[in-house]
Parts: structure tokens; sequence; C-alpha cells
């Protein structure tokens, strides 16, 4: 097979307890283009997050922790989530 390019860091927390096995809360996203030249808004939250929203230049929504939405090249979007318990949590930096 073809080897791939190394991977990217998306997201980042210092600090803090995000990412923790405490009280995992998690929520990060990225601009990613398929081979087909299609870019795509994907966002990615941790297993207590119950819905992922998307707003600014794309507008969007998706119930469970997974979102994948069609963008044009350069779009830009501001995610936030809510966790099972109803608490709404910002994406990571």
């Amino acid at each position: 097979g073809r080897p791939y390019a190394p991977g990217a860091v998306t997201a980042r927390a210092d600090g803090g307890t995000a990412c923790g096995p405490r009280a995992p809360r998690a929520l990060a996203g990225v601009l990613w283009k398929a081979t087909d030249g299609q870019w795509w808004l994907l966002a990615a939250g941790s297993e207590r997050v119950a819905s992922i929203t998307t707003t600014g230049g794309v507008e969007g929504r998706a119930t469970g922790r997974f979102l994948a939405l069609p963008v044009k090249a350069g779009a830009s979007a501001e995610l936030a989530g809510r966790l099972a318990n109803g608490r709404k949590i910002e994406a990571l930096g």
C-alpha cells in the first residue's frame, strides 16, 4: 500500500481535566479534504457527549458524539456540544 502522511494535532487542552478519565468532556473538529476534492467538517466528542452543533460559517447538528458535514474549502465553524446531563461544552482549543 501507499504510505500515509503523519497525522496532525487538531486540538489541545493543557492543565485541565477535559480529557481525563474522571470527567471526560472533550470535543474537537477538523476540516478534511476527501480524495474526490470534497471538504468535510468532522467533529467528535468523548463518550458523554450527547449532541454536537456548529454555527458560524457552517450550520448543522448531530445527535450523538460524531458529526460529519460537507463544507466549502476554507469554511470556519464554531463547535459546541451537550453532555447527556444537559451541560454545554465548547470545543478544545
